[in-house]
């Protein structure tokens, strides 16, 4: 049966970043609800992950692989580091990509329209958390440059998990002062910096 990477209906695009644990969970799926947690299980899971990070990046270095802006799409020949994974590849570059692995693409369907007014409606102070996510991004950004040091975006520590890093660091303070997204709170760094802190929403425009 053919491995697929399930992704939402009308993406066009996919962050380089996602795509390793995209193809790790295609090809070796594991469900801690369903396996009773196995951890054995999910140490190769994260192990996987890790694999494929340095595999995606070979790929984006050897050309195989397209990075590109984030809003504008263009090639970004030259990308590297935190700027590789912060760029995106199109569906039709990533179908392409991972036809190689017999990997296909599959969309949900769309979900009916909902009959009641989204959180964010019912709750205006959360549409702007991205916002407020990048006003304390610069409060730990003018500590640091205060201090003579950097940080990262973001930092990985076993298992592929973030730890630490600006991300990391705005999601606890996010936390304290009970800043919340559409959703609720926000108990993942990655979607920090993915939605508010990576590439020229916040990252690209910073000295290092």
């Amino acid at each position: 049966m053919l491995a697929t990477i399930p992704l939402p209906a009308g993406t066009d695009r996919v962050p380089i970043r996602d795509i390793p644990a995209l193809i790790a969970d295609a090809l070796h799926p594991s469900n801690p609800v369903e396996d009773g947690g196995d951890l054995l299980q999910r140490m190769r899971w994260h192990s996987n992950i890790d694999d494929w990070e340095v595999f995606v990046r070979n790929a984006v270095n050897s050309g195989i692989l397209i990075p590109r802006h984030p809003q504008s799409l263009l090639p970004q020949r030259q990308a590297s580091g935190e700027w590789m994974f912060a760029c995106f590849v199109t569906i039709d570059d990533l179908t392409q990509f991972l036809a190689r692995f017999d990997i296909g693409v599959r969309f949900a369907e769309k979900a009916p329209a909902p009959t009641e007014k989204p959180a964010a409606e019912m709750n205006p102070g959360r549409t702007d958390w991205k916002a407020k996510a990048r006003q304390i991004a610069d409060e730990c950004f003018e500590k640091d440059t205060k201090a003579g040091i950097r940080d990262s975006l973001v930092r990985k520590g076993k298992g592929g998990h973030i730890t630490g890093g600006y991300a990391f660091r705005v999601m606890e303070l996010m936390q304290k002062r009970g800043i919340h997204g559409p959703h609720g709170l926000i108990n993942n760094p990655a979607t920090i910096a993915r939605d508010a802190l990576q590439g020229d929403k916040w990252w690209a425009n910073k000295d290092k």
